[in-house]
């Protein structure tokens, strides 16, 4: 599955995470498939109405359903996925591995991006890595993408 993440939706992705940092983010993913079945994601929204905890965070359903109804009357836009993350710091440190809830939780044909966020150990400038992630440093945080 090939996936393109724009820049809105990157920015999108990296401020949900950092605003919220030692607690979970969440929010959906807006985009759709172009004629080569490419995934492009458009859009980054954060849910504002999630309870954020430090090893997990809980969707409003109510809030949920009313955005997807709303999503479905913005075409050629869709809800292609959804993402999260997964925050660590001090001795804890957040991986970008998703969990047993989260792989219960997926469906076929879309997407899921977590993204780790730790305290940063050293300056790293942005890059992508081996395993096709991302990663960097920002003032006191290390996000990392992955697309499942």
């Amino acid at each position: 599955m090939e996936v393109y993440i724009s820049e809105d939706a990157f920015w999108g992705l990296l401020v949900s995470a950092i605003e919220v940092y030692k607690k979970e983010c969440f929010g959906f993913l807006i985009g759709y498939r172009d004629a080569n079945n490419v995934f492009i994601i458009e859009h980054a929204l954060s849910f504002q109405s999630a309870r954020r905890y430090n090893t997990g965070v809980i969707e409003n359903k109510r809030s949920v359903r009313r955005i997807k109804k709303f999503l479905s009357n913005i075409p050629p836009l869709t809800l292609v996925g959804d993402f999260h993350s997964h925050a660590g710091w001090g001795d804890l440190k957040g991986v970008p591995t998703p969990s047993n809830t989260d792989i219960h939780e997926m469906e076929p044909n879309t997407i899921y991006v977590i993204i780790e966020v730790n305290d940063k150990r050293k300056a790293v400038p942005w890059n992508y890595n081996d395993d096709g992630t991302l990663s960097g440093t920002t003032e006191n945080s290390l996000p990392t993408f992955l697309t499942l």
